[in-house]
């Protein structure tokens, strides 16, 4: 009974009331344990069964052997009072009143219950960083609909799941603190540092849409309108951005080094294609196409998908840093290496890619 009562005491401090039933019935059943107990030996004793052993010594396997004997005698007669004590416990014990969250599956999940498990604990890290990916990345695409065609519902959902990012990530961020100081093993510390920082990658994917987002709201604000020469510009490089997120999600999704590397040669020709619509933009401004306005607004729309393919380049890197170590501690010499062609297979998938896309900037219909 005093086991009991402690386990009750600790599953009440900042429970849920599930928790808080689990320590109510706990003690119920071992108090109905205690009066069949005592009610039996009461009838046997009075009844000369327990003459022949009530005055013997008893030693520490006799002991084991009757607690084994109780505990299991206890269960099947009390197994058919389980209902009965169920329903005791939620009228002790009454529900509160709780907003449910759409994650709340997935936020309960972190449980430091699996700090001494620290597979299980990452496990559990890696599913929620994969919702958290599919998140950014489903905000990314709605919020570059809104540049061409503005909607404030539309809107409303990227700030709402935008949130719901930022929540995600602070949880599994102090998670992954909190494992920290139950691991020793050099590849679960590898773990916990990739996740952390893949964390604060996909949450920035998730900040860029919200720009974006904010980017298309100020031209609707003004009544102000992207040129269809930009449009057409802009869905050419949502293409090849939407590309390169699905390189990233399969890059994490699978630990792919192959989806990794094919990362890197598309971030530089988005650099270049960047480099191109620039010039496109001042040429529309110099021709007055545009107001100086939607100009730099549209300026600001290339600066955050130059921003999210340096995520998902991000993402790329670290993953080939944690499966070859000799780069982990030389990312800027082997993307140095990469750059300036003195790798066969980047220059390849580079110029492939390149004439693919600054194509389609010519001939948008190809697409």
């Amino acid at each position: 009974l005093g086991d009991c009562i402690t386990t009750a005491i600790v599953c009440n401090i900042g429970a849920k009331p599930s928790a808080k039933r689990v320590g109510i019935v706990n003690i119920i059943f071992n108090l109905g344990q205690s009066v069949v107990t005592f009610s039996a030996i009461f009838l046997l004793y009075n009844l000369g069964f327990l003459d022949g052993i009530w005055d013997r010594v008893i030693y520490s396997a006799g002991i084991a052997n009757t607690n084994t004997l109780f505990n299991l005698a206890c269960a099947i007669l009390l197994f058919p009072a389980l209902n009965l004590f169920e329903k005791l416990s939620h009228r002790l014990v009454k529900d509160e009143p709780v907003a449910v969250g759409k994650y709340d599956t997935l936020l309960d999940a972190l449980n430091p219950a699996f700090f001494n498990t620290p597979a299980l604990a990452f496990g559990r890290c890696y599913d929620a960083l994969l919702v958290i990916y599919d998140l950014s990345r489903t905000n990314i695409s709605r919020a570059f609909t809104l540049v061409d065609h503005y909607d404030e519902k539309t809107a409303v959902q990227i700030t709402e799941q935008e949130d719901d990012v930022d929540l995600l990530t602070d949880r599994v961020s102090n998670y992954l603190i909190q494992i920290s100081a139950h691991i020793t093993a050099p590849n679960h510390v590898e773990i916990m540092n990739h996740y952390l920082t893949v964390a604060s990658d996909f949450e920035r994917l998730s900040d860029h849409a919200l720009n974006i987002t904010e980017i298309a709201e100020s031209l609707h604000k003004n009544q102000e309108v992207l040129p269809k020469e930009a449009i057409s510009e802009l869905n050419v490089l949502q293409q090849l951005l939407d590309t390169i997120l699905e390189y990233g999600e399969t890059t994490f999704r699978k630990r792919d080094l192959d989806a990794a590397r094919h990362i890197e040669p598309l971030d530089q020709v988005v650099d270049d294609m960047i480099n191109v619509l620039k010039d496109n933009n001042l040429e529309r401004l110099r021709f007055g196409v545009c107001s100086t306005f939607v100009g730099t607004e549209f300026l600001n729309l290339l600066s955050e998908a130059d921003s999210i393919s340096d995520v998902c380049s991000s993402i790329g890197i670290a993953t080939i840093a944690r499966a070859i170590p000799d780069i982990k501690h030389q990312t800027h010499k082997y993307i140095s290496r990469l750059h300036s062609g003195q790798d066969e297979a980047f220059n390849q998938e580079y110029q492939t890619a390149y004439e693919r896309y600054l194509g389609l900037l010519k001939d948008p219909d190809e697409s």
